[in-house]
């Protein structure tokens, strides 16, 4: 690489980007994909793994970006079984209520809407003076009614 400006374009780029900004999720998930689109899962896997353990507990949002990212990762290309076990890990380190929410945007952008109301059922129990949790869970309620209704 010549200079900051120029993308990182193979592993030994990313290396030397990530000695100097190793809490920067952005390079962090670009790895990510790179990795899978290159190498495959196994190795994006790894890259997250290194990535959730190298970033720092003080960068909140940076740390929440790459569970949020592994978590995508694991829902299109792993199974049921390692996304709960990814999310269970981020739910640990990071704010419960904003992983919860994500994992429930990541629900729905894979279509896999019956383990929605689930999370959202919990949320409203543990959060129940949120109103934005109360009011994303209404706005959920009414999309699937709407669903329901047109492929009746």
């Amino acid at each position: 690489m010549r200079d900051d400006t120029d993308q990182p374009k193979n592993i030994d780029d990313f290396e030397r980007l990530l000695v100097a900004n190793k809490d920067q999720s952005y390079l962090w998930i670009q790895y990510m994909a790179f990795m899978l689109d290159n190498v495959g899962i196994d190795a994006a896997r790894k890259v997250a793994e290194r990535g959730v353990k190298s970033v720092g507990m003080a960068n909140e949002q940076d740390k929440l970006n790459l569970w949020t990212a592994f978590m995508n990762l694991e829902s299109n290309f792993g199974s049921q079984q390692t996304l709960e076990d990814c999310t269970r890990r981020g739910l640990e380190v990071n704010d419960r209520k904003k992983i919860y929410l994500n994992l429930i945007d990541i629900y729905k952008s894979s279509m896999k809407f019956q383990y929605i109301e689930l999370i959202y059922k919990q949320l409203t129990k543990k959060y129940s003076n949120a109103l934005d949790v109360w009011s994303n869970y209404m706005e959920f309620l009414i999309e699937m009614n709407v669903k329901k209704q047109e492929g009746e």
